[in-house]
Order: C-alpha cells, then structure tokens, then sequence
C-alpha cells in the first residue's frame, strides 16, 4: 500500500486529492496507538471483523510505503517517532519537503538535519510559475538569495510602496478587484502574516465585492469560532452567498479540512451549501460546525503547499526568509508585493526584513558548531601554555643573577635566599 501523511490537513488534502490514502500526522499517530491500545486489550481475545479492519487499516506494516508530505514542518519529536514507527514496521519511509520553507512551529529542524547527513533527491527546475524571469526568481528565493529575488520583482512592476499600512492594504485591494473584473476566471489570493490583518483585508474585500455585485449584499450573521492560540471564542461574523470562505477544523464528515478553501453558493433553511476548490459540494449547519471564516485572505502559513493563479502579498516586518519564500511562490501567473514607508523605511528596509533568518535549530547544529570550535579552543590553549612557559623561564633566570635577600625578622634569624618556581 501507498500511504501518505502530512502536518496539516490542507496538505494531506493534497495528497487524498491525486488518490492517496492520506490523513495527518497527528491523525495517524492517534489511530496507531488506539490499535496497539486495542491489542492489548483484547490479548487471549478474539477480535470482532470491525475491530481487525481498523487495525489492518491503520497499522504500518513491510509491505507499505509511507509518504510524509511538507516534512519541512514537521517537529524533530514527531518525525523521531514516525521514523521509529516505519522502523519498527518495515514500512518504507518517504520524507517530501522544502527546508527553505515554513519551519516547524514546535522545536527543531530535524527535515533539514536529516538531509544535511544523509543522501537525498533533489528537483532543481520549478514548474508552478511560467515565466522565465518567475521561474529563476523563485529559485533564488528558494537559495536565500532575497535581494536577487526582490530586484526582479521590482524590475517587472511585481513591489509597490504605500505610506502607511492601511494606504497598502487598500492599494492591494484596488489592484484585486482591478484583476477580479478584468480576468474573473483567475483564481487568486490575498496573503498576509498576522490574523488581524487578514480579517481587516477580508472585511475590505468583501464590500467591494458587494458594491461590484459580485456577492449578495444580504447578509447573513452567525457565531463562529475563532481560535487565539489554545483559546476558542465565538464572534459573530456576516456572510452572504458569492463569498469565498475558508474552513479552520478538519471534518470526516464534511471532507473538509483546516485550510481547505470554497465558495458559498447558497444559504438556504439555515444550511450553507459551498463549493470547495476541489470540485466537491458540502452542505452544513453552522450552528452544527461553525470554525470557518472568510476566505479572500489568508495567512502565509494556510497558504503552503497551494497554488493559484494569482497572489496579492502584504508585507509587514514579521516576514523573513521562509516566509518571503512561500508568499511569493504561490502563483502561477502574477504576483504582487505591496509594502509602506512606515513598516519599512525605505526599499532597503524591506529587503532586510523579508531576508533576515528565521531558521529552527536542532540539536546536531550545536553538536557540530562546538565540534568547529573545539580545535580553535585547543589552539588558544597551546597559545597560553607556551606563554606561561616563556615567563617562568625568563623570570628563572633573572631571579638567578640577582641577589634576593631576606626580610629580616624581630628574632634576627637569617634565611637564605628562595628561589622562584614556576606555575604548573
């Protein structure tokens, strides 16, 4: 069998998209240890037919092959115990993935590790954009070379400055809606790094949308669940049929997972009907599941692993080099770069900001930087240890041709001279 897994549940969308069976990493992990949980406690028992379907679905065995997609994100906990789990197995392990990309959000960089140490291969061509200019920009953002990168985006009109954050948002907004009359059947996105600017541009784009006629302008207000970090709070938030939205909870029932994308075609008895990206067609109460938002904007980090024709980025001083790499890399046709005098003094500026590292360390960087140090260290040593020897023997010998008399004392005794030793 040819199973795949992957960190989100967009990207292992991805994979269930060409005819994988895939689930998250997360997902998988959870499913094994039930199994092995149920063997135990079913030992000396039989097992019922359903209980050994789960069971031979699930467990990895020496007849799989495991594909792990966007290994670049996954934490070096997690990948220690999948290689441990395919190990244990014979299962056949298949990392995929781009260091240079979104770093892991828990500790380490064990992708990056393991490619540093071992064989591995490599594509060297880029297929998304389709121009030559695109294509090479995208490597060079993919080696880290930011300013090579930015210079051919501004070079091709692709960099526009604004003089305040919300002067760029509403240039980029302009720009969108511009592409959104001129080529309607382009599919696009906006990107931005934090939340609240992602609901700000969503909000702006929605009215325009609805003075251009393009969504409903009846709309309609339900509580949704917005996640804070660990916390979940309910807003109440306003969506009309024409809107593009995007789901934040993975869902079996609903074939939907945390970034998948769809438009809503109607409301109707209290249930959205929408139309995913794929092709596929869901129908929901939102008072039954209600983690979803809408979608003309994203986060940098919901947009790995995608592809669109086109992408409207806003850059603000929490990018660097990962980040700057996703954003720009997502379209196929046209990209835009929109930025302010205020968050980046001057083109400079930005370039330093979208190019500073943003790198996750593992344990073996600081194995193997102590590992360079330690001969320096030793060198240093062997430094002082021939300076100490050169003092102890000119002081020797000066004490020699010198007379070094003793201190007298209150008894009148005399001591004879004491010669110096020197350090050991």
């Amino acid at each position: 069998r040819v199973r795949g897994a992957a960190p989100s549940g967009i990207a292992a969308a991805g994979l269930r998209d060409i005819g994988m069976n895939a689930s998250t990493l997360h997902s998988l992990e959870a499913r094994i240890k039930f199994s092995h949980e149920m063997m135990e406690k079913n030992e000396g028992k039989p097992l019922t037919s359903k209980q050994r379907d789960f069971i031979q679905s699930t467990m990895l065995t020496d007849k799989d092959v495991l594909i792990v997609d966007e290994a670049g994100m996954v934490s070096s906990k997690q990948l220690a115990n999948i290689i441990e789990l395919s190990k244990q197995s014979g299962a056949k392990l298949i990392l995929v993935g781009d260091p240079a990309q979104l770093q892991s959000i828990e500790a380490g960089a064990a992708f990056r590790a393991l490619l540093k140490h071992n064989n591995s291969a490599a594509l060297t061509e880029v297929h998304r954009q389709k121009t030559d200019w695109q294509r090479n920009a995208t490597m060079q953002l993919s080696q880290g070379n930011i300013a090579e990168a930015l210079h051919a985006y501004e070079q091709n009109g692709c960099v526009e400055f604004s003089k305040n954050r919300q002067a760029a948002k509403t240039r980029l907004m302009t720009d969108m809606m511009e592409s959104c009359h001129t080529t309607p059947e382009q599919s696009r996105l906006v990107l931005a790094y934090t939340r609240r600017d992602v609901a700000d541009l969503n909000a702006m784009i929605k009215a325009e949308m609805v003075k251009a006629g393009k969504v409903s302008a009846e709309n309609t207000e339900i509580s949704v669940s917005v996640k804070n970090g660990d916390d979940h709070t309910q807003e109440i938030q306003g969506f009309s049929v024409g809107d593009r939205i995007m789901f934040r909870e993975n869902n079996r029932d609903l074939n939907v997972m945390n970034g998948s994308f769809g438009t809503l075609q109607d409301i109707r008895n209290g249930q959205f009907h929408v139309t995913l990206d794929n092709g596929k067609n869901v129908t929901f109460s939102p008072k039954e599941y209600n983690s979803f938002q809408l979608g003309y904007a994203a986060t940098v980090h919901k947009s790995q692993g995608m592809t669109v024709d086109e992408t409207y980025v806003l850059a603000t001083p929490h990018f660097d080099r990962h980040t700057s790499y996703v954003a720009l890399s997502r379209h196929k046709q046209q990209v835009k770069l929109y930025a302010n005098t205020r968050d980046f003094k001057d083109r400079e500026g930005l370039q330093q900001a979208l190019e500073k590292q943003g790198e996750k360390l593992s344990t073996l960087d600081f194995s193997n930087a102590q590992k360079k140090q330690q001969p320096q260290r030793q060198s240093k040593l062997l430094d002082q240890q021939d300076f100490i020897k050169l003092r102890d023997g000119f002081l020797q010998q000066t004490l020699q041709q010198i007379e070094v008399k003793p201190k007298k004392s209150h008894d009148k005794t005399h001591y004879p001279a004491r010669t110096y030793e020197p350090e050991r």
